[in-house]
């Protein structure tokens, strides 16, 4: 319901609960590999609460020897539009840089009303898609955290608790 209806305020807190969540979930080594509008609530105290865990997975069990293919279906679960582009390469893994690429997607949902390259996921992004501009109503701050979030360079996005201590500055 909030879709493209939300102002700063909101998205720096949801930033904050999010990431504040995702950090918890990374520092047990468990990634959620489905973040996305339709799992993110709104408590009756005004907190932001990822939900639906299940294709979660502890970063050790998508490690442990199998067989390629068994590998392969394993780390690309998930919803297309909010799938990060190294999920669409030769070898797809999902690491922790996978969700901060789906919380990113999220984000620009939220403050567009659109999905991220027309639900097509970071896979048009790995063929050289652009990303679209942001609307100007929200600070260069905002704008800056959604793209730095959905980097085509995984190794460069920043973490979880990153972002939750960044987005909790803005809130005080």
């Amino acid at each position: 319901n909030k879709v493209g209806n939300m102002n700063e305020d909101d998205i720096w807190h949801l930033i904050k609960d999010i990431a504040s969540g995702l950090s918890y979930l990374h520092s047990k080594e468990v990634i959620h590999r489905d973040i996305k509008p339709d799992n993110i609530l709104l408590s009756s105290s005004n907190e932001y609460l990822l939900s639906d865990f299940g294709v979660s997975a502890k970063m050790q069990n998508t490690m442990r020897r199998n067989s390629t293919r068994q590998k392969i279906e394993s780390d690309i679960s998930g919803t297309v539009a909010y799938m990060a582009p190294e999920l669409f390469s030769k070898n797809p893994i999902a690491n922790k840089a996978t969700d901060i690429w789906a919380l990113g997607a999220t984000l620009y949902e939220l403050l567009t009303g659109e999905l991220l390259f027309l639900g097509q996921g970071g896979i048009l992004q790995l063929k050289g898609a652009e990303i679209p501009d942001l609307p100007n109503k929200y600070s260069d701050d905002i704008k800056a955290l959604v793209l730095a979030c959905i980097r085509l360079d995984a190794t460069v996005r920043p973490t979880s608790s990153e972002l939750a201590k960044y987005a909790e500055a803005k809130t005080n």
